[in-house]
């Protein structure tokens, strides 16, 4: 799919994606949502991200971040429209002269597979990179047996 956009602009023009989630982070997803933003960022596409939410999305977040897009979280639907008109629209080159948002910080929290919680230090399967709260003997996302 990134290719096909990338193909149909001119190499001086930057595509932009806007991603606008319609559920919660599913921790079980992280990787293919990983992938999806290192090929993002590796062909030059931006991540723009409008949440429309009480709660942020820090896979969302990390994408608009790596990318060099931009996150924002409402709850306010006239806030969600003023958003879309004068950020998301423009073309990047003209987001100068809008005030652009400003993202504070970055939630780099990850979520074990096993139990989907937040974690601070884990233990990542060698073969998939599944990452897990308790040291596994076998990874139950490939089957994997871990030393």
């Amino acid at each position: 799919m990134l290719e096909d956009l990338n193909s149909k602009h001119p190499k001086n023009q930057k595509t932009v994606l806007v991603i606008t989630p319609m559920s919660e982070d599913d921790p079980t997803q992280s990787i293919p949502v990983m992938n999806a933003i290192f090929a993002s960022k590796k062909m030059g596409v931006k991540l723009d991200c409008c949440v429309f939410s009480e709660n942020d999305s820090p896979q969302l977040q990390q994408a608009s971040h790596l990318t060099e897009g931009i996150y924002i979280k409402t709850t306010n639907a006239n806030e969600m429209f003023h958003q879309l008109l004068t950020t998301f629209i423009c073309p990047p080159e003209m987001r100068a002269l809008f005030p652009q948002p400003i993202q504070y910080s970055v939630n780099c929290n990850i979520s074990c597979f096993c139990h989907k919680r937040s974690i601070d230090r884990g233990f990542v399967c060698t073969s998939c990179l599944s990452i897990f709260c308790t040291e596994q003997t076998q990874c139950s996302t490939c089957g994997q047996a871990n030393k």
